[in-house]
């Protein structure tokens, strides 16, 4: 591939030939109609950007819990909020679906947006901040694949774009970047209901030493409780995973719950290196070989919570890093100051999420 100047130069090129996004001028004009098409987990990360007075979905009723408005069928948004901006929040399997869909039904184009994320679109001039931090996460990746997620990823942040992505299914366990023994130990960071621990279970043919998941949100651990029941050898933790033991607030939201300052509750934090100095330090069942993390931003603060483990054990991580624009090659920094590392990246999605940090 070209160097990383002369692939930005490209870049520049489609961002100055891509039409451009009025949203924010339209909401300007629209400021008291908004409403966004899809009431999942995009939807409600877009509506933690704006002030909506509504959601529409094809398969919900009744009323938002978390923005406390209502939810209303695409027959009723046709038939009632033509003047209303609509935002279409889906992964882009099913936004191009949702976006034709109302379009057919007879509401207005011109009043349509479609978004894979709640991400917000950046300006050449405000990428510009992350310019050096991603000509040398460029540079660090040795595989062609890896170098074009990271131009993928700042096409996105400056228009929306369709990502490449890798099966969805092997994400944490791509098989062309990482394997696994019949003896791991893997710490879930983020376990959310188990999902990921049952496919990691999978993968290794129900061969592990131990398994400890770290999940805060209340529901989500409980209905992981549930799930795990039929297994072996596994140890879930009600906290969430930091860079020291805390007690900070949480947006609860299902599967995307992260920390904020303006979270719904309180909830334990822990990091890892604090876990470990709490239990045997011979027990060769607690020492992870495998972490998997994905804590909707917390990322960063996380491995910083582990950098002794890191530096004594040197486990295998996959680490999401997408989140924070600047995680793709700070968090690999930091890594790499603790060990010696292969670094990979993977994307798992059409949309700007699941991007995932192999260091191996």
């Amino acid at each position: 591939m070209d160097t990383f100047q002369m692939e930005f130069k490209k870049i520049i090129k489609e961002y100055e030939s891509h039409p451009k996004d009025d949203l924010m001028e339209k909401l300007k004009v629209h400021k008291n109609k908004v409403i966004v098409f899809g009431a999942g987990a995009v939807g409600n990360s877009i509506a933690d950007n704006f002030n909506i007075n509504a959601f529409c979905d094809n398969h919900k009723a009744g009323w938002n819990k978390q923005f406390n408005v209502p939810i209303i069928t695409p027959k009723q948004l046709v038939e009632n909020h033509k003047d209303a901006v609509v935002i279409v929040a889906a992964c882009y399997k099913y936004n191009l679906e949702m976006y034709n869909q109302i379009i057919k039904m007879g509401f207005p184009r011109e009043n349509i947006f479609r978004r894979y994320s709640g991400y917000q679109l950046y300006s050449m001039e405000k990428f510009k901040q992350y310019y050096r931090g991603y000509e040398w996460a460029y540079s660090l990746f040795e595989d062609d694949i890896s170098k074009k997620i990271i131009l993928d990823r700042i096409r996105g942040y400056l228009f929306y774009h369709d990502m490449p992505h890798s099966v969805c299914e092997d994400q944490y366990f791509d098989s062309s970047v990482i394997s696994f023994s019949e003896d791991e130990v893997f710490y879930d960071a983020g376990c959310y209901i188990g999902d990921t621990i049952q496919e990691f279970i999978k993968r290794v043919n129900g061969h592990y030493r131990h398994i400890y998941g770290f999940e805060p949100d209340a529901s989500n651990y409980k209905q992981a409780l549930n799930n795990l029941e039929p297994y072996h050898n596994i140890s879930l933790i009600k906290k969430g995973l930091w860079n020291c033991d805390d007690v900070l607030t949480f947006n609860s939201a299902s599967s995307a719950s992260r920390i904020t300052e303006n979270g719904d509750a309180s909830i334990q934090l822990t990091s890892v290196d604090s876990f470990l100095s709490n239990l045997s330090d011979n027990d060769k069942n607690t020492i992870p070989t495998f972490i998997k993390m994905d804590i909707e931003g917390s990322e960063k603060e996380a491995i910083m919570g582990c950098r002794e483990t890191i530096k004594k054990c040197h486990p295998k991580l996959a680490v999401c890093v997408y989140h924070r624009p600047e995680d793709i090659y700070e968090i690999p920094k930091i890594i790499m100051e603790l060990g010696k590392y292969n670094f990979t990246l993977r994307h798992y999605s059409q949309g700007d999420v699941e991007t995932v940090l192999y260091a191996i």
